[in-house]
């Protein structure tokens, strides 16, 4: 019995697997806990970047404490929805002065190191974002071409909507989130440049602004004593219509005729004047439409003599159409300002008409933000308290009619082609690039050319500043995304 006791003792068959047993809780939570702290660091690198991206986005849209609370959720929630790993457990906002602090709190559930007797993991993450009181002076250089008019179905409202109305509704909430954002109102002035064939100047070209009081200089030439007409007149003055038959040769509606290279490219001097943009079939590529009428004929029926002073097609255009305004664009310049409302009214009342002629929208813009004349609102451009942007967007290539333009007559100007004006767009660029000015580049709709798509994107500061936006969800998105990064707001912790 005492030997069978011994020899059972000395047994040592099945101890490995008694061991084994014994130690696969402690082997399974350790090489387990490997993988749930992995999981731990994940759902801390999606937390910490909802956090950035919530507290940056509610910074740059609001600037009062419920409603930035709201913001702050609904941007947070975006980027870190229900069925990520890890529930949100606490979500905390605090503003102090211009900053503002976000943090939040995740619980996971493990499923490995619950065999150690850890079952769930808190994970924290924390940002603070500071709004700089650094003043913005922003043209948006916008193309009102006809082909704006363009309707496309809308999935959300079901219904066709113009390209224009995509434009009004982009604009208007860039000018918003720019001042929501704001510290102080002041800080922001927001100046519109429409353009199409040429760019209208509005009344500030005789010297006035829109409610009919003393601007500045006059800069338009007005040989003929021309009466202005604005067919949008501003909301502290509504003008109706003056004349149902704006056509007659006694008005302008603002449109100038672009000076000549180089200074089509550059920033004023006091004593440049413009010409007033007046249509007019004499100066046609074509002699047939510069010469219509004939007033004198040969025994052979040939005409021997046209009639320099009457023609055809002018009188047509006078009857039937907008006469020496036609295709000047109804949208008129506003100077910087930071009335919100009063931009926001603007645009929308922004109409599509003319051809595409970018370049000269675009030196307006250059134009706007200066502090020399013509407009005088921009601070210096060495100011370290302000800086200076422009946001440029078109929806298609650049266009010269064989009749007239921005430019005038077709043989009036050197400016006869596309690659005439696209070069005048890259040199306009360079320059105030060189003047510290922060440009921005937005070509809109899926039918510009990989040409003109090349020089926008050469034209952009830098490339992640031209956005391509295909549809009219995707201008609406960049023009949001322009304004908070211009919001200045910035990551301090």
């Amino acid at each position: 019995m005492l030997r069978f006791i011994k020899k059972y003792l000395r047994d040592k068959r099945a101890a490995t697997a008694i061991a084994f047993a014994l130690a696969i809780p402690v082997v399974v939570g350790s090489a387990g806990m490997a993988i749930d702290v992995a999981n731990g660091y994940l759902i801390k690198q999606r937390l910490t970047h909802a956090l950035d991206a919530a507290a940056v986005a509610a910074a740059a849209s609001s600037n009062e404490g419920g409603n930035l609370e709201a913001k702050v959720n609904q941007f947070f929630y975006q980027n870190y929805p229900p069925e990520k790993l890890g529930a949100i457990t606490d979500l905390d906002i605090s503003q102090v002065g211009t900053n503002i602090s976000v943090s939040a709190t995740a619980r996971y559930n493990t499923y490995f190191a619950q065999f150690l007797g850890i079952e769930e993991m808190d994970v924290s993450a924390n940002t603070t974002v500071a709004r700089e009181i650094l003043g913005l002076e922003v043209a948006l250089v916008l193309d009102v071409t006809g082909s704006m008019n363009d309707e496309y179905y809308d999935p959300e409202t079901r219904e066709d909507v113009a390209n224009i109305q995509a434009l009004r509704k982009a604009a208007t909430s860039f000018t918003n989130i720019l001042f929501n954002a704001a510290v102080f109102q002041d800080t922001i002035k927001i100046g519109l440049v429409p353009y199409s064939t040429s760019v209208n100047v509005g009344p500030y070209g005789l010297g006035f602004d829109l409610n009919g009081e003393e601007y500045d200089t006059a800069f338009v030439n007005n040989p003929n004593d021309l009466d202005y007409y604005n067919p949008q007149a501003p909301r502290s003055n509504p003008q109706g219509n003056v004349y149902e038959d704006n056509r007659a040769d006694t008005q302008w509606r603002g449109c100038i005729i672009e000076r000549e290279y180089p200074d089509d490219t550059e920033d004023a001097d006091n004593w440049w004047r413009w010409d007033m943009y007046r249509y007019t079939f004499r100066y046609h590529r074509n002699n047939y439409y510069r010469q219509y009428y004939c007033k004198r004929q040969n025994w052979r029926g040939e005409c021997v003599e046209y009639d320099r002073i009457y023609n055809y097609f002018d009188d047509l255009y006078a009857r039937e159409y907008d006469g020496r305004n036609y295709i000047c664009n109804k949208s008129h310049i506003l100077p910087l300002t930071n009335d919100r409302d009063e931009v926001n009214y603007q645009i929308a009342k922004l109409k599509a008409s003319g051809n595409t002629v970018g370049n000269i929208g675009m030196v307006w813009g250059y134009r706007l933000v200066s502090p020399q004349f013509p407009f005088r609102e921009g601070a210096a451009y060495n100011d370290p308290e302000w800086k200076k942007a422009v946001v440029m967007m078109t929806d298609g290539d650049n266009y010269i009619d064989d009749n007239y333009s921005g430019y005038g007559g077709y043989t009036q100007t050197d400016v006869r082609s596309a690659y005439d004006v696209n070069e005048r767009f890259a040199e306009t660029c360079e320059n105030m690039k060189d003047q510290g000015i922060i440009i921005y580049t937005v070509t809109f709709s899926s039918g510009i050319s990989d040409n003109t798509r090349d020089y926008y994107r050469e034209c952009a500061t830098d490339p992640d500043k031209y956005i391509n936006a295909p549809t009219q969800s995707d201008l609406v998105a960049a023009f949001e995304q322009i304004s908070r990064e211009l919001s200045n707001v910035h990551i301090i912790e």
